[in-house]
């Protein structure tokens, strides 16, 4: 906690400059700097981001960084000494930095370098001896004190990339192949419970976290790598068949097929499986258009067709674009469904 109410105090009293100021492109906005730091702030302003709350404490980072940075090149520039050590954010110790306390370091100075003398008739006077003042203070406080890097790691949410951002890196280190038809029967078969769905999902996210950044051999088998080296539970994945079967080149197929009849379970029980996909995709189908898909329906799998339109809606429709990127497509006025 002490650690919180020091990032409080430093909040709390330069949030109002930081407001007036971008670092790397980066504003905090104004309804963040109006905010004061309690024992009640969510965690995340204190998680350094270049997004959302966090960006509070990133700012504030730069800010203080910035701060010594400009002043100990000033004082360089002023007394003609360099100042070419620069220290990581991350190796800081208060010997790099400009600190003080008024009381505590600066008063006592103040008053060594001060003389009272008493004249008869006159009172008391005091006199400061500026030079030695000011010798004592660069000693303690400013000499060789270094330039600060104030570049840190950020904190990455899980809910800042989209599932297809995490397959697609995954597929990097681990090439994903797809589980047979006779596969996925047998592990539904086993999987009924919605709760044990959701468990195996949560499950998985953990696992696949570790792969997206540690890799993997495709032929191995995923419930060895999730117990002997994440060292989870044996049943972490509630199907004896998803347990023996599948593979690392599997994750991603095994992922999808939970996630389908998850949502599948949820609509049976009137809940909306697709709650993060925008209203406009969500417009009924036509009479005509609904006759025209029975048509088709007629000649096709329905049950792989429908886990096809799962797949895109949960790793492309789902997907917020950047309408800055090279890729953007601006579709808003393309037709969803088509039947030609």
């Amino acid at each position: 906690m002490t650690l919180v109410r020091h990032f409080g105090q430093a909040w709390n009293l330069l949030r109002v400059a930081i407001a007036k100021v971008g670092f790397g492109g980066v504003q905090v906005p104004r309804e963040f700097c109006e905010e004061t730091v309690t024992t009640d702030t969510r965690l995340a302003m204190l998680l350094p981001t270049v997004k959302g709350l966090g960006v509070c404490s990133f700012a504030l980072l730069q800010y203080l960084a910035t701060m010594q940075n400009n002043f100990m090149e000033e004082y360089s520039r002023l007394t003609s000494q360099s100042c070419e050590e620069c220290v990581s954010v991350r190796d800081v110790t208060r010997a790099h930095l400009i600190s003080y306390h008024p009381e505590r370091d600066l008063l006592p100075l103040v008053l060594s370098c001060c003389q009272y003398s008493l004249h008869v008739g006159k009172g008391s006077a005091v006199t400061y001896d500026f030079v030695n003042l000011q010798g004592q203070i660069e000693d303690r406080f400013l000499r060789n004190r270094p330039r600060l890097d104030p570049q840190v790691d950020l904190m990455a949410f899980r809910e800042d990339f989209s599932s297809a951002s995490i397959f697609t890196d995954l597929d990097k280190l681990i090439f994903q192949e797809p589980l047979g038809q006779a596969e996925h029967r047998r592990i539904c078969s086993e999987m009924r419970d919605l709760t044990d769905m959701t468990n195996s999902l949560a499950n998985l996210d953990i696992a696949i976290g570790f792969l997206v950044s540690v890799g993997g051999q495709p032929d191995s088998l995923l419930m060895a790598f999730m117990k002997d080296t994440l060292e989870m539970k044996a049943d972490s994945i509630h199907s004896a068949q998803a347990r023996q079967l599948c593979r690392l080149k599997h994750v991603k197929s095994l992922w999808l097929l939970l996630s389908h009849e998850r949502a599948k379970r949820l609509a049976r029980y009137g809940q909306d499986a697709f709650d993060n996909i925008d209203e406009k995709y969500r417009v009924p189908l036509s009479t005509d258009q609904q006759q025209q898909l029975d048509a088709m329906l007629r000649h096709i799998r329905v049950e792989s067709l429908m886990a096809a339109l799962y797949e895109c809606s949960l790793l492309h429709i789902t997907v917020r674009q950047d309408p800055n990127a090279e890729d953007y497509n601006d579709n808003q006025d393309q037709p969803y469904v088509s039947f030609q």
